[in-house]
């Protein structure tokens, strides 16, 4: 492998286990908005429902879901010494850096927030670089813009995230994607969208990366 592809990662449940923060800052919030506030059945109903069909359902229009955004950002931003960092990731970065690969982040939540947690966690000097998109659902856009402004050819990269959304931006812009069973999908879920591969822990992550660019 002379030149060892760019990986590039999701923030929220493939780097940092912010779920549980994310919905009681919604909580916290949506009241304010005029949106209904989630129960415990959220976590089943994100696996069963389109998103549009949930946002709907909780009283979040598109105006709405920008504010709470930015709200649950700034919020967030507050208690990142609060947010774990997903067991064995940590390592599993170190050692792909140590390999040569170059590795980045894209994410729907804030370059700030990213930037805290990567320095609260010792994880700055890993990363090359971070895209932050404010859209919950332009990641391919934001994909385009990050092959466009590092220089990087569709083939040379994985995208390595834990949501069916991360899958079809991945798709929708022609790269090879990686999911992640720790974050918001089970295995079933994501398997059917037909990713790259699925992983279940940060070690079959690894191997499953050099398997994937071994030829290149």
């Amino acid at each position: 492998m002379k030149t060892p592809p760019c990986l590039v990662f999701d923030f929220d449940g493939t780097l940092a286990d912010t779920l549980d923060m994310v919905l009681t800052l919604y909580n916290k919030i949506a009241p304010s908005y005029g949106c209904k506030p989630a129960g415990e059945e959220i976590r089943d109903r994100i696996l069963q429902e389109p998103y549009h069909v949930l946002l709907k359902a909780y009283g979040v229009t598109s105006l709405k879901l920008a504010a709470l955004m930015v709200r649950i950002r700034s919020e967030m931003g507050k208690q990142l010494a609060e947010v774990n960092v997903v067991e064995g990731i940590k390592e599993a970065l170190f050692e792909l850096k140590q390999q040569g690969y170059r590795l980045g982040v894209l994410t729907s939540n804030s370059k700030k927030n990213v930037c805290a947690f990567m320095q609260h966690n010792g994880l700055t000097e890993v990363f090359d670089f971070i895209y932050s998109g404010k859209n919950l659902f332009g990641k391919d856009k934001v994909m385009v813009q990050m092959l466009a402004r590092e220089g990087l050819a569709k083939e040379a990269v994985l995208y390595v995230g834990d949501e069916l959304r991360d899958i079809e931006a991945s798709r929708k812009v022609g790269l090879r994607v990686i999911a992640v069973t720790w974050g918001l999908f089970g295995k079933e879920a994501l398997e059917a969208l037909n990713p790259d591969a699925v992983v279940e822990t940060s070690e079959e992550l690894v191997t499953r990366v050099y398997a994937l660019t071994d030829s290149e």
